[in-house]
């Protein structure tokens, strides 16, 4: 990753924890989710056949003892293990933004699985990350500054794993002047956001901002904004209890039913079954 880029990473730590598994006990294992952060969970079998890790990108992916999966934001996914499976899953959510609200699955791409030593390394780093957020004796600065320092160190022990995407040209001479764009969006969420106004902040007219902005991020800019208010979207209905009308509005959607439709057309389930099913919930068949 281009060194300007990493010193501009905010990392988050959302959850996590060491859970027994027993497929019998667990019958959420079977149902589809989505989350808009990464998870990472290491598997270990005590007995009985782990079964398989399925997304929509990858297909039905073996899992096997010592493993752990990767799997970055708003990938639908599904554990399905065998029949009589006893384990223990050691896992975490966490969120690795850069300072204009990018995701790093943006433009980087880690295997599902990774097994061996850096498997191995990943579990003891989510361990430590779960120690810090239960140990009540330190303060939240210093917790954040300890969160943070494990965050990078789970980031750099995946990057030799990983490989650019195209969906993000990092080398394009006009990839500054998006980033200024995307740092408005970031922070004018809330706000009545047109490709006219996007494309003031860098002076550019809005056709030249839409073929500009489309060979950096893969996507066109309003494109890009609904995204983002979806994400930001998800994220409030999963970790607060703001009414619908409320995140509606926090997303820059001052009418709730505009924003319930398009929520629905972007996740597959209305807002409000988004809320109750979560963190397991069905997704859309189609």
């Amino acid at each position: 990753m281009d060194n300007n880029l990493f010193n501009t990473l905010r990392f988050a730590y959302i959850e996590g924890d060491i859970t027994h598994i027993e497929s019998v006990k667990r019958p959420e294992l079977y149902e589809w989710r989505q989350f808009p952060y990464w998870v990472f969970a290491f598997a270990e079998i005590i007995s009985g056949k782990p079964g398989h890790l399925e997304t929509p990108r990858d297909g039905k992916v073996r899992l096997a003892t010592n493993h752990i999966s990767c799997i970055p934001p708003h990938i639908p996914h599904q554990f399905t293990p065998r029949p009589g499976l006893v384990g223990k899953s050691t896992w975490c959510h966490v969120k690795f933004n850069l300072d204009f609200g990018l995701d790093i699955a943006s433009f980087l791409q880690i295997p599902l699985i990774l097994g061996g030593k850096v498997a191995l390394k990943l579990k003891e780093i989510i361990e430590e990350l779960v120690a810090v957020d239960k140990n009540q004796s330190l303060s939240p600065l210093l917790k954040s500054i300890s969160q943070t320092k494990l965050g990078v160190s789970l980031l750099e022990t995946i990057l030799p794993y990983g490989k650019t995407t195209s969906t993000v040209s990092l080398t394009n001479k006009d990839t500054p002047r998006i980033f200024k764009v995307l740092h408005y969006i970031d922070t004018h969420l809330t706000s009545n956001l047109k490709v006219q106004t996007l494309a003031a902040q860098i002076h550019l007219s809005p056709p030249q901002l839409h073929r500009i902005f489309k060979e950096v991020m893969g996507t066109g800019p309003m494109e890009f904004v609904r995204n983002a208010r979806m994400t930001k979207a998800c994220e409030m209905l999963m970790s607060t209890q703001l009414a619908v009308s409320e995140i509606s509005a926090k997303v820059g959607y001052p009418n709730q039913y505009i924003f319930s439709r398009a929520f629905k057309n972007h996740v597959g389930i209305s807002p409000l079954n988004f809320r109750n099913h979560t963190p397991y919930y069905r997704l859309k068949k189609h």
